[in-house]
């Protein structure tokens, strides 16, 4: 893929004449009450940004129970947008009813969505298309946890280290349920003793150092042929000294690398940290950003075209393919 000619912009169809009558399912949903909630908020700015277009918006749960008897009560073709607010271990299964149902929806396939639920394989798939990653590694469940935090700060280079569980998140049994669910932070090894212990009930774990330094956010939107376009970094950090243009470019490249490493399409948000002025390294993607008008891919979106959030809804439908079509593009 010739990523320089990707920089430059591209027609995305937030312009494009929105269909006379466009029904749109608007999924939402969370594993936690917060995280629920946040999407169910989010999912009411986009139906009314999809009401503002002319269309017709339905809510519906992420379950996804919904969806086959709207395709039999409506007339209309359908189309689906997500804001589901975080990635569920069986992610790509949405993706899998949306494509056997053959309703184009906005976003990752099932082959995107279920890899960017696997930490380690991310990793393993973006080193192989030389894109940096922080020092990372799986922790060994039968060590003890003295033993192996000693060991994972010395290979995390001295950074403080991100503990997470590579088992399926479960629901909290309850207001009273104080079960640990991760991701966690240690600095120094007595805490990573007392949080590797915490969390050996929850595994298989992995670890990765928190490498600090500026924060970098890349914003990935396809156009109207389907191929990916990066939009002006934003720099999340501003206490720092701003990026050269080549870290910038560089860290565009690296998204877009990224992108096609992960099978994402559609529209993501790509994190990078600075450090050393002049090292980049990823340090995750959100394939289900916030698209509410004060989540930060809009923002992003807003300050670079202008776009109103009724424009830049209609710019991610624009993109709403099948899996099958998607491949025919």
């Amino acid at each position: 893929m010739d990523t320089d000619s990707l920089l430059a912009p591209r027609p995305y169809g937030a312009d494009k004449e929105a269909p006379a009558r466009r029904s749109v399912v608007v999924l939402h949903g969370g594993q936690y009450a917060d995280s629920a909630a946040h999407s169910l908020m989010c999912a009411r700015t986009v139906a009314d940004a999809v009401t503002n277009l002319g269309g017709e918006a339905h809510l519906v749960e992420s379950d996804g129970c919904a969806i086959p008897s709207l395709v039999d009560k409506l007339d209309s073709e359908l189309e689906a947008i997500l804001t589901i607010a975080d990635v569920p271990r069986d992610a790509g299964t949405l993706q899998g009813l949306l494509n056997y149902l053959d309703i184009p929806y906005a976003g990752s396939g099932v082959a995107g969505c279920s890899t960017a639920a696997l930490p380690v394989t991310v990793r393993r798939l973006l080193q192989a298309a030389d894109v940096p990653v922080p020092p990372y590694g799986l922790v060994r469940p039968h060590a003890s946890p003295h033993r192996e935090a000693h060991r994972i700060m010395q290979e995390a280079s001295s950074w403080s280290v991100c503990i997470q569980s590579l088992a399926p998140a479960r629901r909290p049994a309850g207001p009273g349920d104080t079960a640990w669910t991760g991701p966690a932070f240690a600095a120094e090894p007595d805490a990573l003793t007392d949080l590797l212990t915490l969390a050996a009930p929850h595994g298989p774990l992995m670890y990765e150092s928190d490498i600090g330094g500026q924060t970098l956010w890349v914003a990935v939107i396809d156009d109207l042929e389907g191929q990916p376009h990066t939009l002006p970094v934003q720099e999340a950090t501003p206490s720092l000294a701003p990026a050269s243009k080549e870290i910038l470019a560089r860290a565009r490249q690296l998204a877009l690398r990224a992108q096609a490493a992960l099978h994402l399409r559609g529209y993501s948000l790509h994190r990078f940290t600075r450090y050393q002025d002049t090292l980049l390294i990823w340090r995750g993607v959100q394939i289900h950003p916030d698209l509410s008008p004060t989540g930060r891919l809009f923002q992003i979106a807003e300050a670079h075209h202008g776009w109103t959030h009724p424009d830049f809804v209609n710019a991610l439908l624009n993109t709403c393919v099948t899996d099958q079509s998607y491949e025919g593009l």
